[in-house]
């Protein structure tokens, strides 16, 4: 079916499509993009699973899976043919509370940049970062998560996060963080970032930029937190939602259960 709504080729409509497709009842999406789609599908979504097809800038969130065996898993998935707490996983996220404005989330990292004006969206150089907050820490990522995912690695359902202070007098970590650029990044400091615990941002002045690209601009005095929380979308396995479907004989034909 086609989506009864107005599009205005904004971020918005991802957010917008994906609630209504929630709204009626889908039991899987199938997104095709990088961080930054994902998150604005993320937001609409709710607990429908993600299959999430890496075809953008940076694809630490989504998959590098061909698109015919990732609508088979989405397939299974959605008839429920499968169980779905064993072929998804919800990760980490990081949420975003600013003063005067709607909540935000990143599904990968949040930077505070000392640039004050939004402008170019994406980040490519790494001096003008102040902060980064990470909710994945996975090595072989790219982008803002591989400083740290390089500096303090550690596995993809651990639940933990990192917070690091960039600037000179700690140590300095090479990482690729664009398609194409490896760069030698300072980090002055890091911690453990817990869950459920926020943290202040203290720039004042900035802009925030959400998985990869600056988003809004943070006024002096006006307060932001960030809170690492567990509550994001859950995403399906492609290999682990067919080796179940095809242990239970879905394709077959010897399938024996309640799913149409």
């Amino acid at each position: 079916q086609i989506l009864e709504m107005v599009v205005f080729n904004e971020e918005q409509d991802s957010t917008r499509a994906a609630d209504l497709m929630a709204q009626g009842g889908a039991g899987c999406i199938v997104t095709l993009g990088g961080d930054g789609t994902n998150r604005a599908v993320a937001k609409g979504s709710g607990s429908v699973p993600l299959v999430p097809i890496s075809t953008g800038t940076n694809n630490v969130f989504s998959q590098p899976v061909e698109g015919t065996v990732a609508g088979l898993a989405a397939g299974v998935v959605a008839r429920g043919l499968v169980e779905l707490d064993s072929v998804t996983t919800v990760h980490n996220i990081l949420e975003v509370q600013i003063a005067r404005r709607p909540p935000e989330i990143a599904l990968v990292d949040v930077a505070i940049s000392t640039e004050t004006f939004v402008g170019a969206r994406a980040i490519w150089d790494v001096r003008t970062l102040d902060e980064v907050f990470l909710a994945r820490l996975v090595p072989g990522s790219i982008g803002l998560s591989a400083i740290g995912a390089l500096l303090a690695p550690s596995p993809m359902d651990d639940g933990s996060g990192l917070r690091l202070r960039i600037g000179q007098g700690g140590t300095s970590v090479i990482a690729p963080v664009a398609p194409g650029v490896i760069s030698s990044v300072p980090v002055q400091s890091w911690a453990p970032l817990l869950a459920g615990e926020p943290v202040e941002v203290s720039l004042h002045p900035c802009t925030i930029a959400l998985d990869g690209e600056r988003t809004f601009s943070l006024l002096a005095g006006q307060a932001a937190r960030i809170t690492l929380s567990r509550k994001g979308p859950p995403v399906v396995s492609v290999e682990a939602a067919l080796r179940q479907a095809s242990q239970a004989g879905v394709f077959t034909g010897e399938y024996v259960g309640n799913a149409g």
